[in-house]
Parts: structure tokens; sequence; C-alpha cells
């Protein structure tokens, strides 16, 4: 099974996407760009998504998932592993990645995954899962392909 490790600012949400629509509200400001591409990643890799980002605090997998869905990302919603979060440790004190190996020792059935997100603070041994988004400009194309030879799919969308 492949999982993907899900951040939600500077991934599908940018300010570069903020400027461009004129709005200062996160909620209508997922990039459709980038979403589209996830949920590309999704479908082709038959993945399931783990949600790593901040947005899991206080958040429930029913409020993300019809996040998602009215946002017209089916299969994204529908794509949330049962265990669809990353527990939190020690508050933000601690580096993200530490938190992606807690969740992977919990599931050693997982042999592919992919991390996306826009800070760099994952473990050494996690950086060849790792796809490292601009945090102004979200997932670009760049990221995409990396993104697609992480989860074992062929074809480089650049050419």
């Amino acid at each position: 099974m492949n999982i993907i490790f899900l951040d939600i600012d500077g991934v599908i949400q940018s300010p570069r996407y903020c400027v461009a629509i004129n709005e200062t509200g996160w909620l209508s400001a997922f990039e459709p760009a980038a979403m589209h591409m996830v949920q590309r990643l999704v479908l082709d890799a038959k993945a399931k998504i783990v949600i790593s980002s901040s947005w899991r605090i206080g958040s429930t997998d029913r409020q993300l998932k019809q996040l998602f869905r009215c946002c017209g990302f089916k299969a994204i919603a529908n794509s949330f592993h049962d265990d669809w979060q990353t527990k939190q440790i020690n508050g933000f004190c601690t580096r993200r990645g530490n938190e992606i190996a807690e969740w992977l020792n919990r599931h050693p059935e997982i042999e592919n995954y992919l991390i996306l997100d826009d800070d760099a603070d994952m473990l050494a041994e996690q950086m060849n899962n790792f796809v490292k988004t601009d945090p102004m400009n979200g997932l670009l194309l760049q990221h995409y392909d990396a993104s697609r030879k992480i989860l074992g799919l062929d074809g480089d969308v650049n050419g």
C-alpha cells in the first residue's frame, strides 16, 4: 500500500494563490492545480492519505473529508487511511519526521510512502520519500514529477 503524508499549508494552499484570487480566508484558498495533482497521485498510485498537517489538530477526519468533497476532490476525501492522521508528539516542539516515523512504526504493513511538506524537518531515513514543496508557491510540477517517482509511477510529465 502507498501512503501520502499530506501537509496542507505550502502544499495545496499557497500565499501565491491567495494573492492571485485576492483571498485572505484559508478555506477558499485550496489551489486547484495542486489539488488535482494530489488527486492524480492518489488515483494513479492507489494511495491512502494520512494528514500530517497542523490542520489535523482540532479537526476530525469527517470535517476534513467534507472540506475536500466540497472543493470537488472526492477521490482525496475517499482515500483517507483509517488511521488518518499522525499523532502530535510534544506539542509543536517535535519534528514532523518524528510524528511520521511514529505512524509508520504502528503500520509495518506499509510498503511505500511519500511525504509532501513545505518544511524540511524530516528524519534522515525519510529523505528518499520526501518532496519539499515551496512554502510560497505550493506543489509545483517538479514536485509532482518527484512524487510520481517515489510512488513508483511511470513517466515524467515534464518530458
